[in-house]
């Protein structure tokens, strides 16, 4: 693993157990045990790693979602057990995610292009109508940054509730699909 890899997996970590709070050089390069030098060697901020961070991420959990579809599993479904993993962790990545935008609004352009993506995967893979997708997707959002906002004790029962919502605007997709059908 390359000394960039640790750095970005150490970053990873921290910041879903701690926070955005979790990601200082200092805390970072000591977790990912590589010497200062490397992570100014790939990294010129703090900020600029936080950035990548984001993409990395990103990248890692759709290409668990592009694995399991090509496994067969629909993209709806592996979808919302990404976005349960994450209700359920307490939402600090995506508190990164929404750190990084407001340190460097730059970055909402790659947050956009994923959210469109799953836009269109839910309509081309899961033939969602437009408005289906966009619901969902809103649900999604709203439930993420929810989820930032609530205590430790109520956030599995948030997320459980999140979660069987996000699911039955899928159900009743499904349903309006085989109905279409007769």
């Amino acid at each position: 693993m390359s000394a960039r890899e640790k750095l970005l997996n150490a970053a990873a970590q921290l910041a879903a157990t701690e926070g955005v709070q979790g990601l200082s050089v200092e805390r970072v390069i000591t977790a990912a045990a590589v010497s200062k030098g490397a992570f100014f060697y790939h990294f010129e901020t703090k900020e600029q790693m936080i950035g990548a961070l984001v993409d990395h991420v990103s990248s890692v959990r759709m290409a668990e979602v592009d694995a399991a579809t090509k496994a067969g599993k629909s993209f709806a479904d592996t979808l919302l057990k990404m976005i349960e993993t994450e209700l359920l962790e307490g939402g600090q990545l995506t508190g990164v995610c929404v750190a990084a935008v407001l340190l460097n609004p730059s970055l909402r352009e790659s947050l956009t292009a994923r959210r469109t993506d799953w836009r269109q995967r839910l309509i081309e893979e899961d033939g969602f109508t437009s408005e289906r997708a966009e619901q969902l997707l809103l649900t999604i959002d709203g439930a993420l940054i929810g989820t930032m906002l609530y205590d430790a004790a109520s956030r599995s029962a948030r997320a459980t509730n999140s979660t069987k919502l996000m699911r039955s605007i899928v159900a009743d997709q499904r349903l309006c699909i085989e109905s279409e059908k007769f």
